[in-house]
């Protein structure tokens, strides 16, 4: 057998892909075809270069052209990169970039997920603008918050309140998540009574707060009342209504999926490989560079700057396939309550009643159980209504929320008390709005999250 430049060059294409593949995306959608189809493009041409039949010269020269095929989609592919004009991590992503200098999750069958502690960068992507860039804090225990909990209360005169939230509560979208804030302004004025410690959890609903109460506040915490904070999401899934959203972070991504535990019960042999990827996790210097193509409005500057060639091509293709199969997993799993928004409209104008609650909300009766336990244990219980920017809008222009209408209610009807998020829009215009939310992420941003704390830390709900 005779070893040319043309046989290094036939085989050592398709072994890099293949080796690249094996180490990185084996798991992908893609990735065990790719493997079989190098393999067998390397099994071809190796058999080529040992016989003389006819059909030698055709095999070589197809897996010749095949691979400067592939090297001419790798320089484009680098370019595109290089200039600033194809997302460097897109294979991540279906709307922006998500990054992390550190893990984000830690799997748990009681609460989904928890953060892992410490203090990590977040970085932020959307619409081509690098919105959000900060240092966000978790505590020993797991949980989005700047203090350490502790099982007992320091003292019989401190009330201590849990929060049960999703990510407008939880923190990571923020340098410091409403709940901490509140707790800092108490403080800041000479009330150190009240503590509040915030259970919240990113993407969770009722059945992360089921479990995260009565497995893990329940058991664990000496606490006096808890806060359901529940945002309102006109185009989203419901918070009453939302699955348990589990987390985990491997392999330098982090991941998120859905399971129903009313029809199966989570464990530590769940698989990931279905999970959708939510979060790249890079060095400092790596999100600096990511972040420098996304500056000024939204596009990305037409400049060259090197890039390390590492496959893009690859694994732009095996990723993106394989990330837009998670997020059509995810998305099915994720499917709200089968009829979500029939009734929205319908009951926008009417007195609101709890047989709404029951026909809207399959999985209701997990609030109504930790309702009971804490009118039967004597522990408070305060309602508190965040608006989302849609609903925010919508308020302003003097338009009814059946979100805002349905928490006062079970505030009413379990003679909990409440608070009303939308006072901070009374009198005010979608130019106030917008300010008070990130532009593309949806979520408030510090100003919002800001004038919700200073009036909840005002409203003396906790005393």
């Amino acid at each position: 057998m005779k070893i040319t430049l043309r046989a290094i060059f036939g085989i050592s294409v398709p072994a890099a892909a293949l080796i690249y593949t094996a180490l990185f995306f084996r798991k992908s959608l893609l990735g065990p075809f790719i493997i079989v189809l190098d393999a067998s493009i390397i099994v071809a041409y190796t058999a080529s270069l040992l016989t003389t039949a006819g059909w030698k010269s055709k095999v070589q020269n197809t897996v010749c052209i095949f691979n400067i095929t592939y090297l001419l989609a790798e320089l484009i592919c680098t370019l595109l990169l290089s200039y600033g004009l194809l997302r460097p991590d897109l294979r991540f992503f279906y709307n922006g970039i998500e990054a992390t200098n550190k893990p984000l999750a830690i799997y748990d069958t009681v609460c989904g997920y928890r953060a892992v502690p410490g203090v990590k960068r977040y970085l932020s992507i959307s619409n081509g603008i690098a919105e959000i860039d900060h240092l966000t804090t978790a505590n020993p225990q797991g949980w989005y918050s700047k203090q350490t909990y502790t099982s007992g209360k320091k003292s019989k005169r401190i009330k201590r309140y849990m929060v049960l939230g999703d990510s407008f509560s939880s923190g990571i979208v923020l340098p410091t998540s409403w709940p901490d804030q509140v707790q800092q302004l108490l403080q800041a004025n000479g009330n150190d009574s009240i503590e509040l410690y915030n259970f919240s959890v990113d993407g969770s609903g009722i059945q992360n707060w089921y479990g995260i109460f009565f497995k893990e506040i329940v058991p664990h915490y000496e606490f006096d009342g808890i806060v359901i904070a529940v945002s309102a999401e006109l185009e989203g899934v419901p918070d009453f209504d939302r699955k348990l959203i589990i987390g985990q972070s491997k392999e330098n991504t982090t991941y998120i999926g859905v399971v129903d535990i009313t029809a199966q019960r989570p464990d530590t042999t769940y698989v990931f490989d279905k999970a959708m990827p939510v979060a790249a996790v890079y060095n400092d210097e790596k999100l600096n560079e990511i972040k420098a193509r996304y500056t000024g409005n939204g596009i990305a500057p037409f400049h060259f700057h090197a890039v390390k060639t590492d496959l893009h091509f690859l694994s732009m293709f095996l990723g993106v396939t394989d990330g837009i199969y998670k997020a059509f997993c995810f998305s099915k799993n994720f499917a709200a309550y089968n009829k979500p928004y029939e009734t929205y409209y319908a009951l926008a104008s009417k007195p609101y009643q709890m047989k709404y609650f029951d026909d809207r909300y399959k999985y209701g009766y997990m609030l109504k159980k930790m309702m009971a336990y804490c009118l039967a244990h004597g522990k408070k219980i305060v309602f508190a209504g965040i608006p989302d920017v849609e609903s925010s809008r919508n308020f302003v222009a003097g338009q009814p929320c059946i979100y805002r209408n349905e928490v006062k209610f079970l505030a009413d009807y379990y003679k909990a008390a409440y608070f009303d998020g939308y006072s901070l829009l009374q009198n005010k215009n979608t130019a106030f709005v917008d300010s008070i939310f990130y532009r593309f992420d949806m979520h408030w941003n510090t100003k919002g999250a800001g004038l919700f704390a200073q009036r909840f830390a005002d409203s003396n709900l906790l005393h």
